[in-house]
């Protein structure tokens, strides 16, 4: 199931990335360097979902 119904996948990278860009942020701003590890492990992952998620676009 796409996390973000009715977008592009380019629209669903970048709220991806807003998403983490803010949970890193909190994340140094309360000293978790763990949580920023963890954030960052997993960013990857997660945009490799969206991306297979999305039929590719006919040339």
């Amino acid at each position: 199931m796409n996390p973000f119904p009715d977008t592009t996948l380019i629209d669903s990278l970048r709220e991806l990335h807003e998403v983490y860009v803010d949970a890193v942020n909190r994340a140094v701003a309360e000293d978790r360097d763990d949580l920023v590890e963890a954030l960052v492990s997993e960013y990857e992952g997660e945009a490799l979902k969206l991306m297979s998620r999305v039929p590719p676009v006919a040339a």
